[in-house]
This record gives structure tokens, sequence and C-alpha cells, in this order.
């Protein structure tokens, strides 16, 4: 850490941008803990500041961003404080580029895990440090090649829900990136991976590829896709009842049996993915879809197979006035046939945003999603909300 923020001083001190923002979000939340039938409502205030430095010269790139929101509430599991820190570096050369980042962050299950993995987990806070390094080379005008290593820890606040478990996971990858003309691109990547849970209860390993392509059928549309095979082996804590004399003895109770800790192993085989496509479909007016497989830990210890799929909508009224709206499925099942963690959700919302000033913008919006949880509970959820932000103009220092 002390020598990335050696480095990002020698970016800094070139040419530094600061920029910054503060925010107020009212919202009223209905059944915040996903009870079956539903709690009640609940109001949260959130105020929050946000800002970054970012320096760049010939050679270096650095950014260095930090933020903190407090949200105030009656309800016990909204009344929290989360806030990130997080420093990117970058170093160029003629053809090649390394980069290297930290972070810390502390937020909830509910707003960050979930996207992933799919998996609803109890609401409660969790902090979250990653660091990685990584490489890309322009091989040539079309060829480009890249590679990346990552370390990340989660830490729960088990005094608050029983039933998660902390994690530590590594992730390198790699890739080739090759441009066939101005509109058509070939990928191919690769990645493995672990991860192991503290106390231990299930240790996972993985190793998978992907051949995929983008491609610009005009101005208005876009799309992209890759596909492929990958393997994932489970190690899962268990108990084994054993006999220490001949099985007999113990059948007839003269012996008593003995239950000793143990490990099981399983294979998984799967085939992950991804898809999505743009479309302009008028000067103000872009639709996206997307869709996707992957597999993800889970703070349950349980990693899961996890299909995706979204629509979004984006509309400009004019200079001042923007919509946006999305729905979204998730179908999310737990490797290996373990019933710890499965859940589907499916989410939309929609926000208005109001430029009122170059500086101030207000949004106001409204989301519903509805579960379907393991044990056949299906709680809902939704909320309205309307936040007021302050960004004054980027200055240089």
């Amino acid at each position: 850490m002390a020598l990335l923020l050696a480095w990002a001083a020698q970016a800094l001190a070139q040419e530094t941008l600061a920029r910054g923002s503060t925010s107020a979000r009212l919202e009223s939340i209905g059944n915040p803990r996903l009870t079956v039938p539903a709690g009640d409502r609940a109001l949260r205030l959130t105020l929050g500041a946000e800002g970054s430095l970012a320096g760049r010269s010939d050679w270096w790139d650095a950014t260095l961003s930090g933020g903190v929101a407090r949200n105030f509430s009656e309800e016990a599991v909204l009344d929290t404080t989360d806030g990130f820190a997080a420093l990117r570096l970058s170093r160029f050369f003629e053809r090649d580029t390394l980069s290297a980042s930290a972070q810390a962050r502390r937020d909830s299950t509910q707003s960050s895990t979930g996207a992933p993995s799919g998996v609803v987990l109890s609401r409660t806070q969790r902090n979250t440090y990653s660091g990685g390094a990584g490489w890309s080379r322009s091989v040539d005008e079309r060829l480009s090649a890249s590679g990346d290593f990552t370390l990340t820890g989660v830490r729960y606040d088990h005094s608050d829900v029983k039933g998660l478990v902390d994690t530590d996971a590594a992730i390198v990858s790699a890739g080739l990136s090759y441009a066939l003309d101005k509109r058509a691109t070939l990928t191919l990547n690769g990645r493995a991976g672990r991860t192991d849970t503290d106390p231990f209860t299930t240790r996972t390993e993985s190793i998978g590829g992907q051949l995929g392509g983008s491609y610009q059928f005009s101005e208005r549309l876009s799309a992209q896709a890759a596909f492929g095979p990958s393997r994932t082996r489970l190690e899962s804590a268990s108990l084994a009842v054993i006999c220490p004399a001949p099985q007999e003895l113990c059948d007839s109770g003269q012996v008593p049996f003995q239950v000793l800790p143990a490990t099981t192993n399983r294979t998984v085989d799967a085939r992950v993915y991804s898809a999505g496509a743009s479309w302009r479909a008028a000067e103000r007016t872009t639709v996206s879809a997307s869709a996707s497989r992957s597999i993800n830990p889970t703070g349950s210890g349980v990693p899961t197979l996890t299909d995706v799929a979204a629509l979004v909508l984006a509309h400009r009224f004019d200079d001042y006035l923007s919509l946006s709206a999305d729905a979204t499925y998730t179908n999310a099942d737990a490797l290996g046939d373990i019933v710890a963690a499965k859940t589907r959700t499916e989410r939309v919302s929609a926000t208005l945003n109001w430029a009122l000033e170059r500086e101030w913008s207000l949004d106001t919006g409204a989301w519903y999603a509805r579960y379907q949880l393991q044990g056949g509970a299906e709680p809902k959820s939704n909320g309205i909300f309307v936040g007021l932000r302050y960004q004054p103009r980027e200055g240089r220092l």
C-alpha cells in the first residue's frame, strides 16, 4: 500500500483534478427485513459525501477516491454507516500498461452481495477488502493481450446475523482480443479462482474459459456475446459416523459409534455465458438487454450458478430531465445440489433525474422486488425515494 501511495504521488504531482459531491436522500422502504407476512414500512435518510483526486502525466495515471454515507432510521438494519476508500494506479509504456489497485468498503449484504450472486441474505453490514494488479499489451493494431490477479476478503458482522461465513478469494485471469475489422472483434478469456471460508465450511476451486466477440451493426445497434465451459471443485465440511471396532459390535450396541469431522468432494461442470445488445432507438432513447450465467461465491459459503436477464431503458426528454428504468430477473442455484442457498428475484425500478442547475440535480423514483427464498417463503419489498445532489465543477490543484 505504501508503494502504491508513493507511485500515486508521482502522478498527482504532474496534474491533479479534484472532484466531489454531497447528497441527501429520503426513502420509504416496505418490508426491509423481507419477512412473511410483510413487516412495517421504514423511513431512511441518507447523507453522503464523495471525493476524488485524479492525476495524469505522460507515463502515470492515478486516482484516489473515497466516500461516506450515514443512514438514519428507526429500523435497526437500516441505521448504518457505509463508506469506501480506493486507489488505482496505471503506468504506461510504449506498448504495455501496468496497473495496481486497492480498495476497502463497508456496506450492506443486500445492496452488494445480491448483485453478482443473486442470493438474498439477511441484511447486515460487511467489510470488503481487495487488491490486485494487471497488465495489458498492444501487440499490434489488431491484437492485444491482458492479464490480472485479484485478492478479496469479506468479513461480516456476525453479531447481527447467523449463517454467514467470512471468505477469502483469489482470482487470476488472462485474455486475448483480435479486431477482425472496424466492426467485429473476437475475444478469448481464461480464468481460475479459489475461495476459502473461515471457519472452514466450503472450499471452491474453479477454472474456465470463454470464446466471444462483439459486432457493431450500425451507429445505433451493437451486440456482444461469450460462451465457454467451467469446472468447479467443491470441498465441504461434513461429519462421518464410524465404528472403531468390528461393525457387528456397533450394530448390536456393544460399542458406540464415533462421529468424526470429515470432508466431501464433488466436481461440477457447467456452461457459462454472457450476451447483450444496445440499441439507440431514437436520438435521446437507448434500450439495452443482457443475459448471463456465472458462478459466484456467497456469504453462506456455498457458491451459486446464477442466471440474470435484464432490460434497461434510458430516455432524455430535454437537456434537464431524463428517465431511466430497468427490469431484472435473477435465478441463483447452489452448486452441487447443496440446498443452502437458492433465490429467485424479480425487480423493477424507475428514476427521474432533473438537472436544476449545472451543479445541482434532483432525482425521484420507485422500485419493487419479489423474492422466492429457500423454504418456500416469498417476501415482497418496495421503495419510493427522493434525493438531492450537489456536485461542483472539477478543479485543478
